[in-house]
């Protein structure tokens, strides 16, 4: 078809629709769906295709809308098969998928809408909870959340493998172990942006004004990381020389057996 693809036209025309101008119209579609923008600067298919692509349910009941999936294979029509959270890799669902069903997910990127199942907070990694369609804090999940949870969701984007090398700055002295205290993202110029609330490593003194990376403990929680460690007197590292071993060890205290070397 020659001219204008997106011609307006009169009652009584003949609608002869090109498959260009048909997709075009479904994209549009799709991306009001999904919240995104349908006019102006947009992700090129190329880069579409490597975040988004289409899933198949095989789970026995709907997939819900923002829920997590495992990925257990590909489809001959090129749709990854989704099941529960088990195994990764893993998939963000972009809509509701019924039993059998094929619908749009994300496996890398973002920002996503996620299931969350208990609190989460700015910075902290998410994981799959195992059996279900949610997500949780963990230590080393494939998400890291860009807001707090709220009525069950939160914002992700996809992390890399490892805690993210995310650089903060100490807002207050950190003097107690498992207490939450304020500190603020730092951009790779040092000008502050955003805030957290993290703890301390156990043991470890923080001060207000200390630059550090952001981590996370056992059960999720946004832990400093100082570039600098300073120990608590009660809690400081001891290293001595001996010629025998202490009657019985001291915690913290390492000792050097000068007569066996």
């Amino acid at each position: 078809m020659n001219g204008d693809e997106f011609k307006r036209v009169q009652a009584g025309d003949r609608l002869r629709i090109p498959a260009r101008t048909w997709n075009a119209l479904l994209d549009a579609l799709r991306a009001h769906q999904m919240g995104g923008v349908v006019f102006g600067a947009a992700a090129t298919p190329a880069l579409r295709a490597i975040c988004v692509m289409p899933g198949r349910n095989d789970a026995a009941e709907t997939a819900p809308w923002h829920g997590m999936a495992s990925i257990t294979g590909v489809a001959p029509s090129g749709a990854v098969i989704l099941a529960k959270c088990a195994e990764p890799p893993y998939a963000v669902l972009l809509e509701p998928i019924g039993s059998g069903k094929i619908g749009q997910v994300a496996v890398s990127g973002g920002a996503y809408q996620v299931l969350v199942n208990g609190s989460v907070q700015v910075g902290a990694r998410l994981a799959p909870v195992s059996g279900t369609w949610q997500a949780a804090a963990a230590v080393d999940g494939p998400l890291m959340a860009l807001s707090e949870d709220a009525e069950g969701l939160c914002w992700c984007v996809f992390a890399a493998s490892g805690t993210g090398a995310v650089m903060i700055r100490a807002k207050a002295d950190m003097a107690t172990n498992n207490t939450l205290y304020p500190c603020m993202y730092l951009s790779a110029a040092g000008v502050e942006a955003g805030s957290v609330s993290v703890k301390r490593p156990y043991g470890v003194k923080v001060l207000n004004g200390d630059t550090g990376f952001l981590g996370v403990d056992s059960a999720g929680t946004p832990m400093f990381v100082p570039c600098h460690a300073r120990h608590d007197p009660a809690h400081r590292l001891i290293v001595e020389t001996r010629s025998s071993d202490p009657a019985s060890a001291e915690a913290g205290r390492l000792w050097v057996r000068t007569d066996l070397m």
